[in-house]
């Protein structure tokens, strides 16, 4: 029986049904195109200088099949004095802005930043690195920001420099807290030698967490580090909180969390806190 069989099925052709083909066709197509790249990847990799890894991260964030919109704006930049190396790093950190549109988006806040003292190289070192300007508000976020005198914002960068602060960290940091350079430049060194100063952290703590600036020094940071510190130094900080999270959490959750826990074994802390914040407003402890 089996032998006839055999005998059977080698003497007749073997057919796939056509939907059978169709598949297997079908796969094949994919797999040769999923083998090449991307029209937006390869552009990525010869108009924008990015590297063959890069511009597939940048590819799964946007995606074009055109060159028209992103010849555009790399004209932009490159009209504005920025070399293929920036670009290529704006590309990289802010993917969207290769798809934004030059008339609405970039131009008016090139035009705005160029009007307020930024042009040539400190334009292009500024959205360089932090390209993220291009990305905000221009009437709710920049104007209001960036409305400041030349001479001002030298004033300003100067102050961080002293900490050893670049100008690509002081405009890092202002992207993320623009209160960062409304901050006069006492009320900088003194915010920044305090955190080095008396807490013990190098300047870059403030660089890796710049809204702390917004907060006030004597009414909120001192108190609060002081408690932080009395905590800790007594063997009674047990809950882990980083420092950050301690000095933005509300009033009421800071007492329930690091006072009113300790008020047996440490009673004087509590009037300690209570003393301290009373003296930044020049009040009386009730």
């Amino acid at each position: 029986m089996f032998s006839s069989l055999s005998k059977t099925l080698l003497r007749r052709p073997l057919f796939l049904p056509n939907t059978a083909l169709r598949l297997i066709s079908t796969a094949a197509a994919a797999a040769a195109a999923s083998s090449r790249p991307s029209f937006a990847v390869s552009y990525l990799v010869n108009s924008c200088g990015l590297s063959p890894e890069s511009a597939l991260f940048v590819s799964e964030r946007v995606n074009f099949e055109t060159s028209a919109r992103p010849d555009a704006v790399i004209d932009v930049f490159k009209n504005h004095g920025f070399s293929q190396s920036q670009i290529s790093v704006i590309i990289r950190k802010l993917p969207g802005l290769i798809l934004a549109s030059p008339e609405r988006t970039l131009l008016p806040k090139l035009k705005y930043l160029r009007s307020v003292g930024f042009s040539g190289s400190d334009l292009a070192k500024l959205i360089t690195a932090a390209p993220y300007v291009l990305a905000r508000s221009l009437e709710k976020h920049l104007i209001p920001n960036f409305g400041m005198s030349e001479s001002t914002w030298e004033r300003k960068f100067d102050a961080y420099s002293r900490w050893g602060w670049s100008r690509d960290d002081t405009m890092r940091a202002f992207v993320k807290c623009p209160w960062c350079m409304a901050m006069s430049e006492e009320k900088i060194m003194a915010m920044i030698g305090f955190f080095v100063k008396e807490m013990g952290f190098e300047s870059s703590f403030l660089l890796r967490h710049p809204s702390l600036m917004s907060l006030s020094l004597e009414r909120r940071i001192r108190p609060r580090c002081f408690v932080f510190k009395h905590l800790s130094s007594h063997g009674l900080m047990k809950t882990k909180i980083g420092l950050t999270s301690l000095l933005t959490i509300s009033e009421v959750d800071f007492l329930e969390k690091f006072l009113t826990p300790h008020i047996e074994e440490a009673p004087e802390l509590l009037d300690i806190y209570r003393e301290k914040k009373h003296m930044a407003t020049g009040t009386l402890v009730p």
